[in-house]
């Protein structure tokens, strides 16, 4: 998780701000993908994004093209966020520099994306990379945990509602946000399992990349879709 200001949802989303620059101890791996949050609580997330780049610099090295990049149209108008947000500026403090791009839910950047859908338009094979394969392994495992955990939810909730046999409106708040909880999850899965049939039958892999062999299996297990359902 790293967290932003209001101020930054926008450019972060536009693309337009793609670097960051923090205090204190290093706490971002390079190549990691962390939520972009504007606080602690669950639903403050905006986005997703990659790190790319870490490095450790003087404050007031920052260039013009670097101040672009953190998303200020000049060094000035950086200098006067960073103290706003900091509570001053000191040109010799040492801060860590970020470099990111912002990732879809399986942790693909946007022009990434649009790069594979021109490449399965002309016909071509799409070579993925390991790094790409496994983090839409790691989606389909991570959202089956949480359609398990929301249907367990639900079902706790209409026993409830049962036992209690009268119509609460708090409780049908929750029920009905469960519901739309799983119904997201289900059309997550429902992606997963087929980008993980894609994968398994259009991308010609070979011993080059010999990643994938799950074929969407995990997802259509998490959707109770057995072999064969579905299929023409």
């Amino acid at each position: 998780m790293i967290l932003f200001k209001l101020e930054h949802i926008v450019p972060i989303l536009a693309g337009t701000k793609t670097q960051t620059r923090r205090t204190g101890k290093l706490r971002w791996k390079v190549g990691s993908v962390r939520q972009a949050k504007t606080n602690y609580r669950e639903d403050s997330e905006f986005a997703k994004i990659r790190i790319l780049t870490v490095r450790q610099e003087r404050l007031g090295d920052i260039s013009e093209e670097d101040a672009n990049a953190e998303g200020y149209l000049s060094i000035a108008d950086f200098q006067d966020a960073f103290r706003r947000i900091y509570g001053g500026w000191e040109p010799d403090q040492k801060v860590w520099v970020i470099d990111f791009e912002r990732v879809d839910q399986f942790g693909i950047a946007p022009a990434r994306k649009e790069e594979i859908k021109r490449i399965i338009e002309s016909g071509r094979q799409v070579h993925l990379s390991r790094e790409e394969v496994s983090a839409l392994l790691d989606a389909v495992e991570e959202a089956q945990q949480i359609l398990n955990n929301l249907r367990a939810e639900r079902d706790g909730l209409k026993e409830h509602r049962s036992e209690l046999a009268i119509s609460n409106t708090d409780l049908q708040g929750k029920l009905l946000e469960a519901h739309q909880s799983i119904a997201r999850q289900e059309k997550a899965l429902e992606f997963y399992a087929e980008a993980g049939n894609y994968l398994e039958h259009i991308i010609g892999w070979g011993p080059v990349n010999p990643v994938l062999q799950d074929g969407g299996k995990l997802a259509r297990k998490a959707l109770g879709i057995k072999e064969g359902d579905g299929e023409s």
